[in-house]
């Protein structure tokens, strides 16, 4: 698998219809990349309730929807040890001017009845992890 390769997967119709853009697979999971992708989250006194599984299950699921799943649609994870669950939804995909591949993505994490949704963006690394906090 050689770096970057882009494939357009849909023409853009209109100005309001995003370009959707499909990218390589996800070679494998750093170590930390859930704080990379869900960042001051995870820090929060909500995000804090979640354990380390909570946190593989919820970056798996990012790095999957970042790089397979349309705009719309959503990558569900569930940790069945504590009944914690979220979701990850890309919501827009772009290419800055440097050429590196980005999207913005919806996310929730449910413990309980409780659920919190954030916002944010991931840009693609050349070695195919997302990381979050690229504007």
């Amino acid at each position: 698998m050689v770096g970057l390769a882009a494939v357009i997967l849909a023409a853009c119709a209109t100005e309001e219809t995003p370009q959707e853009v499909k990218v390589a697979p996800v070679q494998k999971l750093a170590s930390g990349e859930s704080q990379r992708l869900f960042g001051a989250f995870l820090v929060s006194e909500f995000g804090s309730l979640l354990d380390r599984n909570d946190r593989v299950f919820a970056e798996r699921a990012a790095q999957r929807a970042l790089e397979t799943e349309p705009i719309g649609n959503t990558m569900s994870w569930s940790n069945p040890d504590t009944g914690h669950s979220g979701a990850v939804t890309p919501t827009f995909t772009y290419q800055r001017d440097d050429n590196m591949y980005c999207r913005n993505y919806k996310f929730s994490f449910t413990i309980g009845e409780v659920t919190r949704e954030a916002t944010s963006t991931a840009c693609r690394e050349p070695g195919g992890r997302w990381k979050g906090g690229e504007a």
